[in-house]
Formats: structure tokens, sequence, C-alpha cells
């Protein structure tokens, strides 16, 4: 027979409710349906217990870190990880192994501050605060290796060009003898005399470094008279002067320079300029 003429039997076998071919096939299809069923019902019968170890599996899967799914990009040779949104990493998270060869670029905005533990972990570290701006800003980076300059720090700079120095004076009432004006890390003090009676005297405190420069000023005075002093720095104690420096009443302007000696322990005369 060809294999039409088989295909034609065959077909003619199964739609033949009294050929032993159909009845045959009905009494194997019934004894697999009541095997399976009794196997699936007995708990000691290999397809069961295949079935619950599955299960077991099932349950104790966990979902994979971050860790897991780049080491699965590794496995698989890939170059690359994408299109993964809202990842929370938490714990100690190592990026790259090759400073040499692997870089990290951000293409969004860092929220929050950075904080850098630094070359060992000693309990201390150092906060980037970025702060709250009111516009955008750009903070470049010098293109050299260097140690940024601090506003609050003392610190010694070299090798810089200023190019114009604005410095903010400090005032300085002198109401009463012996007034003792504080100088700290000042160059420019602005002297006030509101002491309307003559020869007011006053010291400063000593310099915070050695080569310190200071400069006073007289600016205002109560005592308008020109044959008295207004106020009075003695050539004495901690300031070696040329002098005691008294610019009287009408000499608002007059000017004294002088400069911190840790040799000495003493403020030193450089110029005075009575105005």
């Amino acid at each position: 027979d060809t294999a039409t003429d088989i295909r034609a039997d065959l077909h003619a076998a199964l739609i033949d409710s009294a050929n032993d071919v159909r009845s045959d096939l009905a009494s194997a299809l019934a004894d697999s349906v009541l095997n399976v069923r009794l196997a699936l019902t007995d708990s000691t019968s290999a397809i069961r217990t295949d079935m619950a170890s599955m299960q077991s599996q099932i349950d104790a899967a966990t979902t994979p870190s971050l860790s897991d799914v780049l080491s699965m990009g590794t496995d698989a040779n890939a170059s690359s990880i994408t299109n993964i949104n809202g990842i929370s990493v938490n714990g100690s998270t190592s990026l790259g192994d090759d400073i040499a060869t692997d870089n990290l670029t951000v293409n969004s905005t860092i929220q929050g501050n950075l904080t850098f533990e630094g070359s060992s972990s000693d309990g201390y570290a150092v906060t980037l605060a970025p702060g709250t701006g009111d516009a955008n800003y750009t903070v470049t980076l010098p293109d050299a290796t260097t140690t940024l300059v601090g506003t609050d720090n003392n610190q010694t700079l070299s090798n810089k060009t200023l190019t114009a120095i604005n410095i903010n004076p400090n005032n300085e009432d002198v109401n009463v003898g012996g007034t003792v004006i504080t100088v700290g890390s000042r160059s420019l003090i602005n002297v006030n005399d509101g002491d309307s009676g003559s020869n007011t005297s006053f010291t400063i405190s000593n310099g915070t470094k050695d080569g310190q420069m200071l400069i006073l000023i007289l600016v205002a005075s109560a005592n308008s008279s020109s044959s008295q002093s207004a106020v009075i720095l003695s050539d004495s104690g901690n300031t070696m002067l040329n002098g005691d420096w008294g610019p009287d009443g009408g000499e608002v302007g007059s000017t004294l320079t002088i400069m911190w000696n840790a040799y000495l322990n003493a403020w030193v005369e450089l110029n005075r300029s009575i105005n």
C-alpha cells in the first residue's frame, strides 16, 4: 500500500467504533490516564517525588542581587548591562577592579551628600556637601594635582597672582582709656575714637603668626582738637614703634603699618602716615 492508502485505512479504523484499532487505542489511553492519576496520588511514586522537589526549589528561590546579575552577565560574556531601572543597592558595593581601564559615567543628578572614607577605614570621613542652591552653579576643578584652599583654613599659598584684593576692614571703638583691641587674623583695623577727651590710650593683642601685617587707621574722633592726641598706641609692651602713635582729632585718616615679629614677640613699626 502507498502512504496515502495507509492514512486512509487508519482514518477509517479510527472513525469506526467497531474497529479493533480504535478499541485498542481507547483502552491504552484510559490505562495511561489511570496510571498518571495513580502516580500523582501515590506519595512514593517517582513523579510525585520529582514534582515535590521542583516545588521546594521554587519556594527557596530568592530575588537575585545586583552582583548576581553582573556575574551572570560576565558568565555570558556580556560587555555591558543596560536598561536596568530603579536599582537600590544596600551594603558594601565594589565598582570596577582596574582604575586604568574601568570608567564610571553618571548621566544624572546626584542627590544628597557624597561621603568619602579615605585611604583607611578609621571611623572618620570627609563629606562633600553641596547644600541647597538657589540657582545652577558650576565648580571647575583645576587641571593639576593640587590641594584645594579653604576659606576657614590656615594655609600657605605659593605661586599665586592676586589681580585684585578686597580687604574688608573691621571697626574698633576706643571709647575709654586702656581699651584692648583683639587683632586675631585681621590685617586692617579702623580705629574710631569715641572719647571726646584727649590721649585715649589703647593696646593691641599679639599677632597670630610671624610676618602678619596690620594697618591701623584713625577713621573718626570725638576730639576735634588739633593740639591733643585723640588716641595713643604707646611704644611699649608688645609694640615696638618709632615713638608713640598719637594722631590728633584733626588728623583723621592717619595710618600705622606694623608687622608681627615672632622672634621679638612684638609688633614692629614699618611705616606711619600723619594726615
